[in-house]
């Protein structure tokens, strides 16, 4: 540092330093496992002088550039990447604080809504109970709110398998949960029937295909169109939307109950409707294509395949 002074004395005459030249917000100073072991960068140490460093909205941020000056972890798309990209083309390093900052402040905005959600769904969230074969039963955690953090405070707070958040205009969204990369339930038959029940609610149904029925995305149709179905195959993640923060849609015509039944049926998979042995085409699960029911109609088949005729000829002496 100039004239030998460090950050302090510098401090003195209006000039803040930070993290050279030694001082109050150098971290240099202490040891690299002392610093590993507190989470030590000049971020938390400027946080810790001004009081803010247990800011709820703030935590994560604050971890997250510790762990990024600590041990270097980031992606290419990062934040603290794209600086260092950005500073190696030459560009004005003013502009790129202004657009640094417009993203951090947005960043803690967002950080403030989710623990405003999280705070909301203290004591208001219904946790539902399904039964399911087997003796098991699987948790369903439902939420009235139209804050659009509802659903990963939930799944950061509570245990439910399924989530159902609904807004005050009555859009419905559902979620699984994925712990430790396997999915607590799978939402691949219920997207199938409430899109099959949504379009008996228009009094016109176009699409009865099981697998178009289960397809990603969003299926044009009377009806059909108000769910988009989304999943990420590495982990088993699902989402079922009928509308989004970003798209609007009509609510669905479906009551709350008519969801729930959707669901039970949907993830329990040796649950199969009490008229399943007779005619398939007049079971009421038949419509919606499900997996369950296809694996036994092709297990009957081969089981008849398999059975040899018996032969009314005898046998030569």
């Amino acid at each position: 540092m100039p004239d030998g002074r460090n950050g302090d004395q510098w401090l003195q005459d209006g000039i803040l330093v930070l993290d050279m030249g030694g001082g109050t917000f150098d971290h240099h100073q202490y040891s690299a496992d002392d610093n590993r072991k507190e989470l030590r960068c000049a971020t938390t140490l400027l946080a810790d002088s001004l009081g803010i460093r247990e800011d709820p909205a703030l935590k994560k941020l604050l971890k997250a550039i510790a762990l990024n000056d600590l041990y270097g972890q980031n992606g290419p798309l990062d934040l603290a990447q794209l600086i260092k990209d950005r500073n190696t083309t030459g560009k004005d390093p003013f502009g790129t604080l202004k657009m640094v900052y417009q993203w951090l402040d947005d960043l803690y905005d967002a950080q403030k809504r989710f623990v405003e959600a999280t705070e909301e769904i203290e004591g208001t969230v219904e946790i539902s109970e399904l039964s399911i074969s087997g003796d098991r039963k699987i948790k369903v955690a439902k939420a009235r709110t139209d804050n659009p953090h509802a659903m990963k405070a939930i799944r950061h707070k509570l245990e439910g398998d399924i989530i159902m958040v609904k807004n005050s205009g009555g859009n419905i969204q559902l979620f699984n949960r994925v712990i430790n990369n396997r999915p607590t339930a799978s939402l691949r038959d219920t997207v199938k029937i409430l899109k099959y029940e949504e379009q008996k609610k228009t009094g016109k149904v176009t699409v009865t295909d099981g697998h178009l029925l289960g397809e990603e995305g969003t299926v044009a149709g009377p009806g059909i169109e108000l769910w988009h179905y989304m999943k990420n195959p590495k982990i088993g993640l699902e989402m079922v939307l009928n509308g989004s923060f970003t798209v609007q849609k009509p609510p669905t015509q479906l009551t709350e109950q008519e969801v729930m039944r959707a669901i039970l049926i949907g993830v329990d998979e040796e649950y199969f409707a009490p008229e399943c042995n007779n005619n398939c085409q007049s079971c009421q699960f038949y419509p919606y294509g499900l997996k369950r029911c296809s694996s036994k109609r092709y297990n009957q088949q081969s089981n008849r395949t398999l059975v040899k005729p018996i032969s009314n000829k005898r046998k030569k002496a």
